[in-house]
């Protein structure tokens, strides 16, 4: 059933958290009831939850949110089977998830018995050998002992070497990821990548082409970008802007996608490599990379560009901002090194580096609300609530209150913070705290818990419709939502501007900065393509602007009531 659009517009965050995407389909159906979706981003799998709301968005008139609503009842069917290990991670991803996710280690011991075995027989043997020699020495009880502890000893001792040995290659075979995502081989379901992808054409309504023999294209953010007028008003449907994080471990950076190949970007060009893409890909999504219209081959055999932003497949995108490190395999790309060689590069998580990019959409002065939705996990709960959303006279106090439990868990806690503190940082403001939704989630939900039940998956779908009703409730004010943003704008703007016209004016400090910007335009050593005519209207503007400020009796900010803590205005480059 198709949902009727809405006349107000909103943009939207997810955050990551593997299995938390169950999650996100009734809070995506909760805001699309009042509002239609004109840019949704996220990370990981709410890049995954971003790329099926931008689908069904486009498709609302066909039923798209039908697919949405859905979505929990077809993840709890297929969660079990979504994660497939590659034939020769199987070992270690039966490790991974007994041992350390599950931590059902009765499972995990039987596991490492069957496929390291042999080692278990080659302690038996040696400790067998030397138990009998140390019983002709210290009799009986001494060769027992000794014979049990050097069997215990080889024995884990040679299956940690094998286990290791073992994880080297396969991670190195698979791109550091035990599940490489397409449906593997002798599985039961279908896997994650080509779940995804069916799910992202289903929800846009896209199907099949008629002629078997016809190549099948895949949704791309050009069809998003497409779907109405770029100056349409908020009343009326626009274009779909789509965006997500991925982390480029090469650079040590996070990318934007779907702008890798932009001009001003850090690559003059970037290949995939079509046998490798497979690995991670569906199949028909790589033919049609490879042999539709956009297609262009690399600079070496089996190297193809990757596509201009307009026609880069949703489901690629989301693939690579959803490559969790040793879970799931990383995405490979090439870019020329300047030497006329190219170089690998893998393109890991998006959660590495921003998992909640809260900042995707934002303007001082917003002309729509940016709503995010936050997966919080805590070991109790705030009050008894799963979802809550902060308000002027409730500031929520629980971010940042986790407390970590033993060495694993303060582990998780510096990463976290590492990864965090950013995002953490820009949702503390008033002004943007209160548009995003905190969902708390316990130790055994989401995450990385694979196995949850029928009764944490539903619990977990309910959350999400309690935070999607909160945020489209009356609860939120966006008038309100303005004027904060407002008084912040206000106070940084005031204040950076004052500091940099005191600085262009340069009263009492020798050369001021207008005066060497004049005397500097005339031959600049470098960016000096400008037309005269232009760089003169350009120092004027600024001049003019420099000098207005300059003129200001005193400042107001100091006077206001403005909200806090207080926030920096800085220029930093657009991943």
């Amino acid at each position: 059933m198709a949902k009727p659009a809405p006349e107000r517009a909103c943009d939207v965050i997810m955050k990551g958290g593997i299995t938390s995407g169950v999650i996100y389909p009734k809070a995506v159906t909760a805001l699309a009831e009042k509002y239609r979706f004109r840019s949704i981003g996220g990370t990981s799998v709410g890049a995954i939850a971003a790329a099926i709301t931008a689908a069904a968005e486009l498709n609302r008139e066909g039923g798209g949110f039908d697919v949405v609503e859905k979505l929990p009842e077809r993840i709890a069917k297929h969660l079990p089977n979504l994660f497939q290990p590659a034939p020769a991670a199987r070992p270690l991803y039966a490790l991974l998830r007994w041992g350390v996710l599950e931590r059902r280690f009765g499972k995990a011991f039987w596991t490492l018995l069957f496929h390291h075995g042999q080692f278990v027989l080659v302690g038996a043997m040696i400790a067998f050998t030397l138990g009998l020699f140390s019983a002709a020495i210290g009799g009986s009880l001494f060769a027992v002992v000794f014979a049990l502890l050097v069997f215990a000893l080889v024995t884990v001792g040679l299956s940690a070497w094998s286990v290791v040995a073992n994880a080297k290659d396969v991670l190195e075979e698979n791109f550091y990821g035990l599940c490489p995502g397409p449906t593997q081989e002798d599985a039961e379901g279908i896997g994650l990548s080509d779940w995804l992808a069916e799910t992202i054409e289903e929800a846009a309504g896209r199907g099949l082409p008629d002629d078997p023999e016809e190549l099948r294209r895949p949704l791309t953010f050009g069809d998003l970008a497409r779907s109405g007028r770029p100056d349409a008003p908020e009343s009326e449907p626009g274009p779909i802007q789509l965006a997500m994080m991925t982390t480029n471990l090469a650079l040590r950076r996070p990318h934007w996608l779907p702008d890798l190949t932009k001009p001003g970007h850090p690559f003059e060009a970037l290949y995939f490599r079509e046998d490798e893409f497979r690995l991670v890909l569906p199949g028909w999504v790589v033919d049609w990379m490879t042999q539709g219209p956009a297609a262009r081959p690399g600079p070496q055999a089996g190297l193809w560009h990757m596509p201009e932003p307009d026609d880069l497949p949703v489901v690629v995108a989301t693939r690579m901002s959803l490559s969790f490190p040793v879970l799931i395999s990383a995405v490979p790309l090439y870019a020329p090194d300047g030497s006329g060689a190219v170089r690998r590069m893998l393109f890991s998580d998006g959660g590495i580096s921003s998992n909640f990019p809260i900042h995707f959409f934002d303007a001082l002065l917003p002309r729509r609300p940016t709503f995010g939705i936050s997966l919080e996990s805590v070991s109790t709960l705030p009050g008894g609530e799963r979802a809550s959303l902060p308000t002027a006279e409730r500031p929520d106090p629980w971010i940042g209150l986790v407390q970590p439990k033993g060495p694993l868990g303060f582990l998780g806690a510096v990463l976290d913070a590492m990864q965090e503190w950013q995002d953490r940082l820009q949702t503390s403001l008033p002004g943007y705290r209160e548009r995003v939704a905190d969902v708390y989630l316990l130790d055994d939900e989401g995450g990385l818990n694979l196995a949850m039940g029928s009764e944490t998956l539903d619990a977990l779908t309910k959350i999400g419709a309690e935070a999607g009703a909160l945020l489209a409730g009356d609860r939120f004010d966006f008038d309100d939502h303005r004027w904060r943003r407002f008084l912040v704008a206000y106070a940084r703007l005031e204040e950076t501007l004052a500091k940099t016209a005191a600085r262009w004016t340069g009263a009492g400090s020798g050369e001021s900065m207008a005066e060497a910007m004049k005397r500097i335009a005339k031959d600049p050593s470098s960016f000096d393509d400008t037309d005269p005519e232009t760089m003169r209207a350009m120092l004027e503007r600024f001049d003019g602007l420099m000098r207005h400020v300059a003129g200001w009796d005193e400042p107001l900010a100091s006077k206001a009531d403005i909200p806090q803590p207080e926030s920096a205005l800085r220029i930093t480059p657009k991943a």
